[in-house]
């Protein structure tokens, strides 16, 4: 069953009333489990799928395994989670892969500015060596990340000053970014003043003018409903983001090898079924903020590109990242 827009703002709309982790009354018989952290809201299509995993594992099972969703920094931020699977203090997290990018640089690669024009340039470069290449390098943490990337969508800018749609439009606008340097960067490269908050943070800060507009997939301008503080929304697509379920290795190593096999592989499905359902939805998201009063306007990211080259945000990343990851990334997308 896909994720519809109905279906998706409904659960968002409802969702705090949702529980924080997924029972399906097995706990008691279970012989193993596992525990995966995300700082997603529960209704995000993220949410939606790995609760749905989790319960498929349990039936596959017989519910020998029972697998338990923690949605909302249920168990602390992602650097937080992070740490913690890294110790064994937690066996699994699902998160940004740009939130690796301190332990593995190659990593930024998956934020490159304009860096992937489609869906068809995101998938064959992670589902091929350029996956296969830093989920190696992640390995090297004591973590195993699942072979398929789960997808956070392709990011817009939203705002409250005018539309964008040249690079000038940009200059000196105060945007709100996450704390991850890529991003800030991207922003900086392109005349803007990026600020780093939290999500919790955003709405607050576009309300009071503390930022003029912010950068996020669509879904997330409809579940934090930053409609209601932004006139224009404009689709930049100036960074793809990928969620990846990393699990602690020795955790992962200790299960019996037909629970092993059937987590593995059914959470690497509910990835592939979560891409269809952000295509979908993000198309259909167009339209109902639309409704819901943003002005929405295409952009031709040509001289946005431009300008990242002319102002050398490209040699600084390809120099960051490595030679072999950014030649993995020109042969599976194009070269820079």
């Amino acid at each position: 069953m896909s994720i519809t827009r109905r279906s998706f703002m409904r659960l968002a709309a409802g969702s705090a009333a949702l529980p924080l982790a997924t029972h399906f009354g097995f706990a008691e018989a279970a012989e193993a489990n596992i525990k995966i952290g995300n700082s997603f809201p529960a209704a995000h299509p993220l949410n939606i799928r790995l609760k749905a995993a989790a319960q498929k594992v349990q039936e596959k099972t017989g519910g020998r395994m029972q697998v338990r969703i923690f949605p909302d920094s249920a168990l602390g931020g992602d650097s937080d989670m992070m740490s913690q699977v890294r110790s064994g203090a937690l066996d699994s997290v699902c998160t940004s892969l740009l939130f690796f990018e301190s332990m593995v640089p190659s990593a930024n690669i998956a934020g490159l500015g304009f860096g992937y024009k489609n869906y068809d340039e995101v998938w064959r470069a992670w589902d091929g060596e350029l996956g296969n290449y830093v989920r190696g390098k992640l390995s090297a943490l004591g973590v195993t990340p699942l072979d398929k990337v789960f997808d956070n969508g392709f990011r817009q800018i939203t705002n409250e000053v005018h539309p964008i749609q040249s690079v000038q439009d940009v200059q000196g606008l105060k945007i709100r970014v996450p704390t991850v340097r890529i991003q800030q960067s991207l922003f900086v490269s392109l005349g803007a003043a990026p600020t780093a908050l939290s999500i919790k943070e955003t709405y607050s800060a576009l309300k009071t003018h503390i930022a003029d507009g912010q950068e996020n997939a669509l879904t997330h301008v409809e579940f934090w409903k930053f409609y209601e503080v932004q006139k224009y929304c404009s689709l930049t697509n100036h960074m793809w983001d990928g969620l990846t379920v990393v699990v602690n290795t020795e955790k992962l190593k200790s299960l019996p090898p037909d629970l092993r096999e059937a987590f593995v592989t059914t959470f690497n499905d509910a990835a592939l079924l979560q891409r269809t359902d952000m295509v979908k939805l993000n198309t259909d998201l167009k339209t109902s903020l639309a409704a819901k009063g943003l002005q929405i306007n295409a952009v031709d990211p040509a001289p946005f590109r431009k300008k990242l080259v002319d102002s050398g945000f490209y040699k600084t990343w390809r120099d960051a990242i490595g030679p072999e990851a950014w030649a993995l990334y020109e042969k599976a997308v194009a070269p820079i």
